[in-house]
This record gives structure tokens, C-alpha cells and sequence, in this order.
């Protein structure tokens, strides 16, 4: 976790127990990021993996066009199939124009800047308008803000609400039935187990029941008018992620506590496909070098069996990255990345796809089935070509003598002109054969006479 400004939250090699020790350090400039025990590299932001493929049976990961400029530590929000990104903290220093990803051009674009440059803020949805509340200035946890801000995308545009009741950073957040829930969160070495809820309708902010286990860092989401907050950081000694799933009912106002996840894990994404939340990346809560601590595991919960299953490992492990589902994909952008010891700001775009149809390996083969019916008679083929021609037939016998005739019969070629003294009597067809075997048949006029 990384903090832009005066002060810095996590160690990110070495015993989380550190922390507290570097407090209140002030060390720290908009360029380059100390006591992280890492070196941010602009060059090494530029992550390689636009092609890059991970297929398993519990779903599929693919990476997106990068981002513009890397961020950690960013809210983000999902309007029109567009993901919003604000906020947030880059290798420049805190940021407060949003990055705009458009799913159906594989493109980002820039929004009009934030009034107030902040980063670990909370963020929902409410019609649509993207509601931004908290958050440390210049990503300093030490100078926590309650400011409400609300981005219009229609508008491009910004306006100011009511502030929370209790200025933190690094709360976990959705909207249901039209509010905004806002859990648990961090300021000045604090972790809290606040809930508000903000109302658009009226302005106001108001107190839920705290959450049974105070986290910081946890992934929000919603599955049936529930608000689930998965893991979080408890402390930062080491061991401090949590496992928790706590489960807020809106209608009774009371936490319960799902079956906890298979991975402590605090700074992950948290999403819903499927009618399942999709819990990916994160930070283990251990010392030892970022490497092992960024976490690229999936694990998705299934509210109505209560459990837990593996997906799919991350192409890439982060860690504090922003989220949200579009067009049936989870999408993880930027966040902390690690290279063995060093870790930077990525830059990647990965999504998370999950679904029914995705398959699963060969089952065996079925009993042999029943014989159908036979189908009905088919139309009658096209008349075929003519055959050759065939041989002549055998001469046939001699018929019977005819009857006796007196006179004389005259056969002339048809057309020709009628011979004197005969009486015509008709045409007929005659046939012979030449003498080279030819068949020919001619019409002759025959007369009497």
C-alpha cells in the first residue's frame, strides 16, 4: 500500500510492524516514493501483457488496452459500460482527473478534474452519478477528509454534498436502494468499524451498526439487496489481513458473518458475476518481498451455498488496484505490481470472466439411445440427362402377305410435283439404310393409278 504525501502506510518488504515506526515520517516528495523499499519505474509501468491470456475451468483472464497513467489506491465506479477511475495515487503524486475506460473501444479517456486531489476514497453508483466520499489528501492518511463529491457523466461536471460524519480513507462501499453504504476505514492509525449511509434524496448522512470486525482496505459488494465487505487489514502487525466476509441487511440493519475467505487478504477487488462475488488480488498482510505479498488469487464466494471455490489465477498479481464490472467482466486496473523485491504503479488492465458455459473437462460417454422413428419420405430427385443411344433391334419376322392389289402404286419424294393419271393417296415416313450402314427416313407422297 503506498502512500503520496507526507506520509507513508506500508512498508513493502520487511515485518508490517514496522509501520508505526514511519508514521509520521515526512520524507517524502511528487516524484519519487522512499521507505517502500521500492523504486517506481515509469519504464517498467509499461507492463507487456496487451496479448496475454489465462484460461482455467473457474473462468478466463484476458488484458485490456493499459492504462493512460498508472494509479493505487484510486475509487471507481461503473456507468454505461464505461469504468471509472478517480482519484488515486501515481508516480507522479496524487491524482484527480479521472481515467475513463470505454469496453466497446478497448480505449481510455480523460474526465474534468475533482475539485480535491485525494486518494483511498469510497465510491457508488446512484442513477447515474458517481458518488465519491473521503479519502486522505495528497494521499497523506494523516489529513483524512468526509468530503462528498458527485461526478455527472453526462455533464462531465462536479458538485459538492454533505460531508461524512467521520473523516476516513480506505472504506469499502456500494450503493443499494438508492443510497450510498460506506464501512470500516482508516485515519491518523485508526481502524474504524464505521458505517454511513448517505441518502441523495435528502442530503444527509446517517449512522448503521458498526461492523462486527473493523477493517480497512476491504473489498464492497452487493449480491441480493445485501452490502458484503470481503477481508480488509485489522492492524499491521504481521498476520493482520482478515478473512472476513461480514454481511449488512439493509432491511434489519444487522451484520452477520459469512464463511470466511479461503485467503486473508486486504487491498483486493471485489465483484459480482453471475450472481457470485469475485474476490481477486490483494495484499497477504506478511512481510517478505512484494512478490510474495501481492496476492494474484480468485476466489469466488456463492451467497446461496455459502462456500468458497478457486478461479483462475491473475496474469498479473496487484494489489490495491481499482474495479468494476462491465459487460459481464470483472476488470482490475492498475494497482501496486511487484518484480521480486521492487514494487511500482502498474499501468496493466486485466478482466475476469466467469460463466456457466465455460467447460469443464470430458465426462464419459452415455448409454446408447433409442433408435428414432423413421423420417418422412423425401422429395423426388431431378430428372436425369438423357441416355445414349441405344443398339438397333433385331430385323423382325416377314409378316402375312397382304392382300391382293391390281395397278400400280407410285412413291415420289413429299413436295414434288404430282405425277399425270395417278390419284394420290397420302404421305408416308420411309426409311432405309445407305449403303456405309446410315439409317435415313424420309417423307414420300404416294399415288395409285
Amino acid at each position: 500500500m503506498i502512500g503520496m504525501g507526507k506520509w507513508v502506510r506500508f512498508k513493502h518488504c520487511g515485518d508490517l510492524s514496522a509501520h508505526r515506526a514511519i508514521q509520521n515520517k515526512t520524507s517524502i516528495n511528487s516524484t519519487k516514493i522512499r521507505n517502500l523499499g521500492m523504486t517506481i519505474s515509469l519504464a517498467l509501468s509499461c507492463i507487456l501483457l496487451f496479448s496475454q491470456k489465462a484460461i482455467g475451468q473457474n473462468g478466463t483472464w484476458t488484458t485490456k488496452a493499459p492504462m493512460p497513467e498508472g494509479r493505487a489506491f484510486a475509487a471507481s465506479a461503473v456507468v454505461g459500460g464505461r469504468l471509472y477511475v478517480m482519484g488515486g495515487a501515481s508516480a507522479a503524486g496524487t491524482r484527480n482527473v479521472p481515467e475513463i475506460y470505454d469496453s466497446l473501444s478497448d480505449s481510455w479517456s480523460f474526465g474534468a478534474p475533482a475539485p480535491i486531489s485525494r486518494a483511498a476514497m469510497a465510491a457508488g453508483v446512484v442513477g447515474t452519478r458517481i458518488y465519491v466520499a473521503g479519502g486522505w489528501i495528497q494521499s497523506d492518511s494523516n489529513d483524512p477528509t468526509g468530503a462528498l463529491e458527485t461526478y455527472d457523466p453526462a455533464t462531465d461536471s462536479w458538485t459538492s454534498g454533505a460531508a461524512m460524519l467521520v473523516a476516513r480513507g480506505a472504506a469499502a462501499s456500494a450503493a443499494i436502494g438508492g443510497e450510498l453504504y460506506v464501512a470500516g476505514g482508516f485515519a491518523r492509525g485508526t481502524v474504524y468499524p464505521t458505517l454511513e449511509i448517505y441518502d441523495p434524496a435528502s442530503g444527509s448522512w446517517s449512522l448503521g451498526a458498526p461492523l462486527p470486525v473493523a477493517v480497512e482496505s476491504a473489498g464492497g459488494a452487493v449480491v441480493g439487496g445485501k452490502f458484503y465487505v470481503v477481508g480488509g487489514l485489522t492492524s499491521f502487525a504481521s498476520g493482520g489481513a482478515s478473512d472476513a466476509l461480514q454481511i449488512y441487511d439493509p432491511v434489519t440493519g444487522i451484520w452477520t458473518l459469512g464463511a470466511p475467505m479461503p485467503t486473508p487478504r486486504s487491498g483486493l477487488v471485489a465483484g459480482v458475476l453471475d450472481g457470485k462475488i469475485v474476490a481477486v488480488g490483494g495484499h497477504n498482510g506478511m512481510g517478505g518481498p512484494p512478490s510474495e505479498q501481492y496476492q494474484s488469487a480468485v476466489e469466488i464466494y456463492n451467497p446461496t451455498a455459502n462456500s468458497w471455490s478457486s478461479g483462475t489465477p491473475m496474469i498479473v498479481a496487484d494489489y490495491l488496484a481499482a474495479g468494476g464490472v462491465v459487460n459481464s467482466q470483472l476488470l482490475v486496473a492498475g494497482g501496486n505490481e511487484a518484480s521480486g523485491s521492487s514494487a511500482f504503479v502498474g499501468h496493466t488492465l486485466q478482466a475476469f470472466t466467469i460463466c456457466s458455459c465455460c467447460p469443464g473437462p470430458q465426462g464419459p460417454a452415455g448409454p446408447k439411445g433409442d433408435t428414432g422413428a423413421p423420417g418422412p419420405q423425401g422429395p423426388a430427385g431431378a430428372v436425369g440427362p438423357q441416355g445414349p443411344q441405344g443398339t438397333p433391334g433385331a430385323t423382325g419376322p416377314q409378316g402375312p402377305p397382304g392382300p391382293a392389289f391390281s395397278g400400280m402404286i407410285l412413291r415420289v419424294a413429299h413436295g414434288s410435283p404430282p405425277p399425270s393419271g395417278f390419284t394420290f393417296l397420302g404421305t408416308s415416313v420411309d426409311g432405309y439404310k445407305t449403303p456405309s450402314g446410315n439409317n435415313v427416313v424420309i417423307s414420300v407422297d404416294v399415288y395409285k393409278k
